[in-house]
């Protein structure tokens, strides 16, 4: 979070805190704001407690911010319990709108913080505070007490809130600073010792240059020093110097040519790239010693590049190279100091080394790209760190390469977050003992009086009333203890019939069947909400009609069943009612409700058939399709099996039933495999068992399979494009959601055609699948039913084109248990093609 948003939270919380005390001093000395009851009060001074609490947790950081659904559902239970007590509380106008405006702020604060939006949260949370306190001061101006405490809070709050604000970013843009000046310092250093690594290497690269260029070498370096080829004739020699002179550092030589003729401890593609860089270019062209921070292999080299003299013209045998690489164990070395810096060099386009956590690459391009094209140091904050970037001079004053410094700002986080707590819990302190003060002060004016007032200013309202707790022999104490003994009276009896009415209304309104209650005269009394979705008619219009208008039953034959509605002995059966000019079979039962002077009404309760016909209508058509289904291919299977059974045949005949009846078996084997694979998809139990295959196995897979059964006039085609990337897949799931795909062009084919099997780039890292035909194609609807389980353009058994209806059902929910798409493009008369969108990986990512 950052820290003008942590000061507004400090600040938003603090506003809540205080209005919240402010509510639970007013609701425990004044009983006007918090209703004539003290369960009233209580649930009131509880909903505020619960908004203390909260604010007090999350203000002073006790909770953390991995706490953020703890700290929203003690808010929000705060919130609802002020809801309920503001509904039997007496506030006047002003202060019930401020604070139900309030309550409604702080549900989108709430909301806010779930979502992590930190400036929308404190703005919202301080704005429901205000209105929040403003209720409280509002409701309390006939409280003497409340009228203090709230004077007190205003008071505290401007003060403190101001102070602890004002001090707090203060300090925080100081503690801020200090961290990215040394930052800044620290990043410049390392950029500096990266560039100075070059030189350090000038020794190295001295011992290199001499001992080829002089002594028993220097004969072979002349011959070596023209060639434009590069060769590993120095290799020898060179390790000897690394390994019994130079601690085993990385040398090169390279001729005048250009080309290295010797390398130790370094790639083929290092000593590539070292040969063809600039600074050996510049050196071979200036004679002079060189150093440089340079981008070799993908990886950062310190290079010192030191001529090899020859004594005359051509000047120079070449260059020796010494290098040493920039990785990540030298920014290890580097960071032992600090264990929360992390470094990292870089250049605009990719991370060459690093240590650490660091920031996204992405996040810091533009910082990389200004500190290597302005030459000065680039910071900022990235990704919760603070983030410095200098650039590495090569040796020339310009740059290819930055070094990355970063700090978690969780350094500044906590420095904050202990002075917010030190703040809010000396704020906590004063605010309770203000408050307390200030609330003992003003119950003591006047609470006697008060108590009874309040109680009398209840009865008024018809509200039940606890005992007023005014004792004594005097005039006052005597009127006390009448007064209670009638409100109790009071009580009681609205507490029963409140609760009766409660339990009642509960009963009704929880009941899944419509129940229509009629009084004597015809004329609905009660309308569930059951009802009223039946019926389609609010409850709220149906009150006092009668009953006849609402309810229009009927029998099987459309005669009207009005008289049953008002039957005195009661009656039930099934029949339908008229709703929104559709008949609906419900189950009725009516029964009579008897008064003290004969039948006073009755009750109707309608149960909803539509599902149950409906599962019954569906129930009949599955069982049928599986019927005609199996019994499809088991009639050839039972048949030649029976000839088979009675006589023999000669061996051709044998083979063609053999192969008739192994054919139709293996298609009832495919319907018992699709419906056994529906209920793993059901009990979520489809596990494909993925390996590595090439979609053009896939496709001359399912060729193979499929060729000697597409006779003509159907032909079988493939078309597979080049360089594809292997697929992570089922082989067996995949290989049988093409057959299904071949089967249904061989099916929707009826005058035969081309069937094309295919594999081609779908675009976004996916590979694509597919089959084509030529046959009916589908409309926009028939493509809807047709991905539909059991779904079929004509349902009846007698239609031309069999089948369950489970085949795309079965590719579709093979596809996406390995996370791709089906696409299918068709049109009436144009055929189809459906396409398998699978995403690919290389070999080298698999997850």
């Amino acid at each position: 979070m950052s820290s003008s948003a942590a000061l507004l939270q400090f600040a938003a919380e603090f506003v809540l805190f205080l209005a919240s005390a402010a509510g639970v001093g007013s609701l425990l000395v004044a009983r006007d704001t918090g209703g004539g009851r003290t369960v009233v009060r209580l649930l009131g001074a509880a909903g505020f407690v619960a908004l203390a609490v909260s604010a007090v947790v999350r203000g002073s950081d006790l909770a953390g911010e991995s706490d953020t659904v703890q700290v929203v559902g003690l808010r929000a239970t705060g919130v609802v319990l002020l809801a309920l007590q503001s509904m039997r509380a007496p506030l006047g106008r002003p202060a019930r709108v401020a604070l139900w405006l309030g309550l409604v702020l702080l549900v989108a604060a709430g909301a806010a913080d779930i979502a992590d939006e930190a400036i929308p949260t404190g703005v919202l949370l301080a704005a429901g505070g205000a209105l929040l306190g403003l209720s409280v001061v509002l409701a309390g101006q006939r409280s003497i007490a409340t009228r203090v405490s709230t004077s007190a809070g205003g008071t505290l709050l401007v003060v403190v809130l101001v102070l602890g604000v004002a001090l707090s970013a203060v300090l925080l843009d100081t503690v801020q600073d200090g961290v990215v000046e040394r930052l800044e310092r620290r990043a410049g250093n390392e950029a500096a010792n990266a560039q100075a690594s070059a030189t350090q290497l000038a020794g190295a690269a001295r011992v290199v240059a001499g001992s080829l260029g002089g002594g028993p070498l220097r004969d072979g370096v002349v011959r070596l020093a023209d060639r434009q080829v590069a060769s590993d004739a120095l290799n020898e020699p060179l390790i000897t110097l690394s390994g019994n002179f130079l601690e085993d550092a990385s040398l090169a030589f390279v001729s005048r040519r250009g080309a290295a003729q010797g390398a130790v401890n370094l790639t083929a593609t290092e000593v590539v790239g070292i040969s063809g860089s600039e600074v050996v270019r510049e050196a071979l062209a200036s004679g002079d010693a060189r150093n440089a921070v340079e981008v070799v292999a993908g990886s950062a080299l310190a290079i010192r590049v030191q001529p090899v003299p020859i004594g005359g013209p051509p000047p120079l045998l070449g260059v020796a190279v010494a290098a040493v690489p920039l990785d990540r164990t030298y920014l290890e070395r580097a960071a032992r100091d600090d264990r929360d810096l992390s470094l990292a060099l870089v250049t605009p386009d990719r991370v060459l080394s690093s240590f650490g956590p660091g920031v996204p690459p992405e996040q810091i391009d533009a910082m990389v790209a200004r500190a290597i094209e302005t030459g000065t140091i680039e910071s900022g904050t990235v990704a919760g760190r603070f983030v410095s970037v200098a650039p590495v001079d090569r040796g020339d004053g310009t740059s290819s390469v930055a070094l990355v410094a970063s700090y978690p700002t969780a350094l500044v986080a906590d420095t904050r977050d202990e002075l917010f707590q030190v703040l809010f819990l000396i704020a906590l302190a004063g605010t309770l003992i203000a408050l307390t003060l200030a609330s003992l002060v003003g119950a003591r004016i006047g609470a006697r009086l008060r108590r009874l007032t309040e109680a009398a200013r209840s009865i008024r309202r018809g509200e039940p009333v606890p005992p007023t707790g005014v004792s004594g022999d005097d005039e006052v104490g005597v009127l006390s203890s009448a007064f209670d003994a009638m409100a109790r009276s009071v009580a009681d009896k609205t507490a029963a019939e409140v609760g009766l009415r409660c339990r009642l209304e509960a009963v009704v309104a929880g009941m899944a069947e419509a129940l229509v209650a009629v009084d004597g005269a015809g004329l609905v009394t009660e309308f569930n909400p059951a009802a009223e979705a039946l019926l389609r008619r609010p409850a709220a219009d149906a009150a006092g009609r009668p009953v006849d208008e609402l309810v229009h039953l009927t029998d099987a034959d459309g005669r009207s069943l009005a008289g049953e509605l008002r039957a005195s002995g009661g009656w039930a059966g099934r029949a339908w009612v008229e709703v929104a000019g559709a008949r609906v079979p419900v189950a009725v039962s009516v029964g009579a409700l008897d008064g003290a002077t004969g039948t006073a009404g009755s009750v109707v309760t309608l149960r909803d058939l539509r599902a149950e016909e409906q599962l019954e209508k569906v129930k009949d058509q599955i069982l049928s399709r599986f019927s005609h289904e199996f019994r499809q291919p088991l009639t050839p299977i039972l048949a030649y099996g029976a000839k088979l059974a009675r006589k023999p045949a000669d061996p051709e005949r044998v083979r063609e039933w053999g192969g008739i009846i192994v054919t139709e078996g293996g298609a009832l084997l495919r319907i018992v495999e699709i419906l056994e694979f529906f209920s793993q998809v059901a009990a979520d139990r489809l596990n494909p068992a993925r390996e590595w295959v090439e979609p053009a196995d896939l496709v001359e897979d399912v060729v193979k399979r499929w060729r000697p059964r597409l006779a003509p006039p159907w032909s079988l085609r493939r078309s597979v494009a080049r360089r594809l990337p292997p697929l992570y897949v089922d082989r067996v799931l995949i290989g049988r959601c093409l057959d299904e795909l071949i089967d249904n062009a061989r099916k929707f084919s009826p005058d035969g055609g081309d069937v094309v099997v295919g594999a081609e780039n779908a675009g976004d890292g996916r590979v694509a699948l597919w089959v084509g035909d030529s046959g009916i194609g589908m409309t926009s609807e028939e493509q809807v039913v047709a991905f539909t389980p059991f779904g079929q353009g004509d349902p009846s058994d007698t239609r031309r084109y069999g089948g369950l209806g489970l085949g795309l059902p079965f590719v579709q929910e093979v596809v996406a248990a390995h996370r791709g798409e089906v696409r299918c493009q068709s049109a009436p008369g144009s055929g189809s093609k459906l396409s398998l969108l699978l995403p690919s990986l290389p070999k080298d990512g698999q997850r």
